[in-house]
């Protein structure tokens, strides 16, 4: 019998689904990020494996089976990364019906139901992305850490750290986010926080975020500019996506990520920086996406 797997391969967290080739999902499994670039292509290659061995043991179906896979990761769209992650793929024993692709693709999938529209994602990163029927895309941030990833989980975690070392010199006014970021880091003083960078991942640095969300509400207003610039920066983000594919009329635009699902305050934000543009959130998690394209790919009428 044939199944089909679908993996978002993130930053912070790996997730796969196990399918049918109607798209009855039969088990589901969470692993650690499996970003090479962050993790290293040894670790990639084992939470992977570890993750696929959980997906079949779940569903009790053989390690020989014959499944089609997708794999959606970040920095998929580029083809030195794609070589990376064949050999990875080659070394755990997938099978060659394998699509990799970038995670804004999955994630467009499975928030529209189809390769078609604009996504608009907020985790640890952030990126817009859109493509048209015609096979046109475009995207605007998703740099990373470093150069990018503007309105991301991590962006908004960085600058309340900052806003925490800036009130501390006197820089800026006093800020609640203080107080609140050094309790949930278990650290007296701003002083503390050098040494505690140092050793921290993305993914606890994008943690603090919903601190500045839940000071924004009392009011705060270091947390309020914090989380407008957040807001500027995604609603501009889908804004050059819809420029640059010339898209008339403006389609609708899929929010997704887990901080678009629980900030609500933000998806308002946004909603109200993009008169005459709608948006709701995605239907389905990436990974869903990835089962789809999988299915078209390789079990649809027009597939392979």
């Amino acid at each position: 019998m044939n199944y089909v797997i679908g993996i978002d391969g993130g930053g912070s967290k790996t997730v796969g689904l196990f399918a049918k080739p109607d798209g009855t999902i039969l088990s589901r499994a969470e692993a650690d990020g499996s970003n090479y670039h962050v993790v290293g292509a040894d670790r990639t290659k084992q939470i992977l494996a570890d993750l696929i061995v959980a997906l079949l043991d779940q569903a009790d179906v053989a390690p020989d089976s014959q499944i089609a896979y997708c794999l959606g990761m970040a920095g998929l769209g580029r083809e030195s990364d794609q070589a990376v992650i064949n050999n990875i793929c080659d070394g755990i024993g997938l099978d060659r019906r394998r699509i990799l692709t970038h995670d804004a693709e999955i994630a467009l999938v499975g928030g529209l139901g189809k390769l078609e529209g604009v996504i608009l994602i907020s985790v640890t990163g952030a990126i817009a992305y859109g493509q048209t029927s015609d096979g046109r895309s475009a995207r605007s941030n998703g740099w990373g850490h470093l150069l990018g990833d503007a309105g991301s989980g991590y962006f908004v975690g960085l600058q309340a750290l900052r806003a925490v070392v800036r009130a501390e010199d006197g820089r800026t006014q006093p800020t609640k986010i203080r107080d609140l970021v050094l309790s949930e880091i278990g650290l007296s003083t701003p002083k503390d926080l050098v040494a505690w960078t140092h050793g921290i991942s993305k993914g606890q640095i994008a943690y603090l975020s919903r601190i500045v969300f839940e000071v924004m509400e009392s009011g705060d207003e270091v947390a309020k500019q914090i989380i407008t610039r957040a807001a500027d920066e995604l609603a501009r983000s889908a804004q050059v996506v819809i420029d640059k594919l010339n898209l008339n009329p403006t389609p609708e635009v899929v929010l997704s990520g887990g901080v678009m699902l629980n900030q609500p305050v933000l998806v308002k934000m946004i909603q109200d920086r993009c008169p005459g543009i709608q948006t709701r959130l995605a239907t389905n998690e990436p990974a869903y996406g990835a089962i789809l394209l999988a299915i078209s790919a390789y079990f649809s009428d027009s597939g392979n």
